[in-house]
């Protein structure tokens, strides 16, 4: 059963395109390095939209939910501190731990 650690973050306009930028080139290879996880999806927010900020949400893949907690608790603070550095109030998010309940694929057209 896949799990999945999601990142909601709400990033002032203004650093926005930098932002993704350093996420993209730093921070999530940074994250994925870790072997923790699998596969990362990143989301721009488009509805709904957010005055004066742009919102994302970035999900990650792993095997299980153990390695997940492992990762927040090992792993997470030290890459949270560097991007809390560079960003602080500027880029906040919360963050949630899911499962896979169930998936339903359509099938292949010939």
């Amino acid at each position: 059963m896949s799990a999945f650690y999601e990142v909601s973050m709400h990033v002032d306009s203004s650093i926005a395109e930098e932002w993704v930028e350093w996420m993209r080139t730093e921070h999530i290879p940074d994250v994925m390095q870790t072997g923790v996880f699998q596969s990362c999806q990143f989301l721009r927010v488009i509805e709904p939209a957010m005055d004066g900020h742009d919102s994302f949400r970035i999900t990650y893949e792993a095997k299980n939910l153990s390695a997940i907690q492992e990762y927040r608790i090992a792993l997470s603070p030290a890459l949270r501190e560097k991007h809390d550095a560079r960003y602080g109030e500027l880029a906040k998010g919360n963050r949630r731990e899911m499962i896979t309940e169930f998936t339903l694929r359509l099938p292949e057209q010939a």
